[in-house]
């Protein structure tokens, strides 16, 4: 089966529906489903966005249907667990590589998970994703991070580049 990773929905219920109509899902019998794949949803579901409740309707109806998985985002507003962010998200990490490794996938594109909205640092995410590639030798044969990146400084991308290189 292959899988299709959606990250951060953030409250955006009619941006999830148009994502997922994208994709290929149908809204059948009260969920989304796709003919050959499952959504795994990482990272946030409500923060900001206008429809806080449709977003954990939609994902939870899917979870419950059998055909979609969900790892809880971290907490937006948590201080005391700052120091638990990069064991954290080290774990996310190889969680996801491992399923991508495991269903066979050899590309990848990814993305600065928590960098923006979220103020992670872009060069303790790169050093998690460079880590955490290691450990799954060349189980994959190409990696793109998609990092939007406005910054004259490049606070987003530019830690990337520089762990990774920059794209050709």
């Amino acid at each position: 089966m292959d899988y299709d990773i959606i990250g951060d929905i953030h409250g955006q219920a009619d941006k999830l529906e148009a994502l997922l109509r994208t994709l290929g899902y149908r809204d059948t019998a009260g969920a989304w489903h796709h003919p050959e794949r499952q959504a795994i949803f990482v990272g946030d579901f409500l923060d900001r966005g206008p429809a806080q409740l449709g977003s954990i309707d939609i994902a939870r109806r899917m979870v419950d249907a059998g055909v979609a998985l969900a790892v809880k985002g971290l907490a937006r507003y948590a201080p005391q667990r700052l120091s638990d962010v990069p064991s954290v998200m080290a774990g996310r990490t190889r969680k996801v590589l491992a399923v991508a490794s495991e269903h066979g996938h050899r590309r990848l594109i990814l993305g600065a998970w928590g960098c923006g909205a979220f103020g992670l640092d872009s060069a303790m995410m790169a050093g998690i994703f460079a880590e955490a590639l290691k450990e799954f030798g060349g189980a994959f044969n190409e990696i793109a991070f998609a990092i939007t990146d406005w910054s004259p400084e490049q606070c987003f991308i530019g830690p990337f580049h520089h762990v990774f290189g920059a794209a050709e």
